[in-house]
C-alpha cells in the first residue's frame, strides 16, 4: 500500500479485509515467511469490522472473522500445511463473489509465489464475458473487467496510459 487516507473518527465507513493464502505445494519454502507477513499485517489493522480468509490449495476454503475472532484466524494461517495445486482464480472468484454485498471500504490482500494451476475460472482478453458484478458467476472464461467508480490516485501515482490486456503482463515480473 503506497497511499492510504484516514478518515475523521468515526466518519470513516465500514472497513472489509480479504485476505486470499495461498497453502499450494509450491509455497513450502515460502509459507514461513508468507504466515508471518500475513500475521504482520493483520496486527496493524485493528479497524476492520470483518476479515475474511481465503485460503487456497487445489480446494478453496473460505471463513469471516470479527475482530473478537483475530486468534482464530491467526491459528487457522499457521496451521495450514502446504501440499496440492493452485486455485488462485477460483479463490479469487469465491471471494469476489462474497465481497459484493461489503459497504464501505475493501480491502483486498494477496499471499501467493505464482500462477494459476488449478481453477475451473480463468481470466482472458479473447473472453467474451465480462465478470457479472454482484451476481452470481460459474466456472468459465472472463474477461478482466472494471466496474464503477474506477479508482484515480493522487499525485506522485504513474499517470494513466497503463494497458489493462492481461496479455501485456504475460512474462512479467510483477515484483521487480
Amino acid at each position: 500500500i503506497t497511499y492510504f487516507a484516514t478518515g475523521a473518527e468515526g466518519v470513516s465507513p465500514p472497513l472489509h479485509l480479504g485476505l486470499l493464502f495461498d497453502t499450494s505445494g509450491s509455497m513450502g519454502e515460502d509459507i514461513k515467511l508468507a504466515r508471518s507477513a500475513a500475521v504482520r499485517f493483520l496486527n496493524r489493522l485493528s479497524d476492520a469490522r470483518d476479515m475474511t480468509l481465503v485460503d487456497f490449495d487445489t480446494e478453496v476454503r473460505v471463513a469471516t472473522y470479527g475482530q473478537e475472532d483475530f486468534p482464530r484466524m491467526v491459528e487457522r494461517i499457521r496451521g495450514r500445511e502446504p501440499g496440492g495445486l493452485t486455485a488462485l482464480y477460483d479463490a479469487l472468484g469465491v471471494y469476489l463473489h462474497g465481497a459484493a454485498e461489503n459497504d464501505g471500504r475493501t480491502i483486498l490482500v494477496l499471499y501467493t509465489d505464482g500462477g494459476d494451476t488449478r481453477s475451473t475460472l480463468t481470466f482472458s482478453d479473447a473472453a467474451t464475458s465480462s465478470l457479472p458484478l454482484g451476481s452470481a458467476f460459474g466456472s468459465g472464461s472472463y474477461k478482466p473487467t472494471a466496474y464503477a467508480p474506477v479508482s484515480t490516485f493522487p499525485v506522485p501515482a504513474p499517470a494513466s496510459g497503463y494497458s489493462n490486456a492481461l496479455s501485456d503482463r504475460k512474462s512479467t515480473r510483477l515484483n521487480s
